[in-house]
């Protein structure tokens, strides 16, 4: 089952490139889940952990996601949902994080 875009947008997530998995904590039962993900994801996100590499906390209980500018701070769904909001408006779009949730493991 796909996990819901909240808990991508997660204040706690692992990511497992070997088995191509990331691992969320799923929102009401608190539970790790490891989901498939495409071999791209997993590039991207390793490219994106190296980026910030040494500017913010790298532990399991610390947020994968974080602002892009300083201070860091964790990326809450709020704010990941506008970035989706000012990127549509630009390209005339209509994607949401939900619809991440079908195309995260193609």
């Amino acid at each position: 089952m796909p996990a819901p875009p909240s808990c991508w947008v997660s204040r706690r997530a692992w990511s497992r490139p070997g088995n191509q998995t990331i691992g969320v904590v799923r929102k009401g039962s608190q539970v790790l889940q490891h989901l498939p993900a495409s071999a791209d994801a997993c590039v991207w996100l390793r490219l994106y952990q190296q980026e910030l590499r040494g500017m913010v906390p790298k532990h399991p209980s610390e947020p994968l996601w974080w602002t892009p500018r300083r201070p860091f701070r964790p990326l809450e769904f709020d704010a990941a949902r506008m970035v989706f909001t000012r990127a549509n408006q630009l390209l005339g779009a209509n994607w949401t994080l939900h619809d991440l949730r079908h195309i995260v493991s193609a």
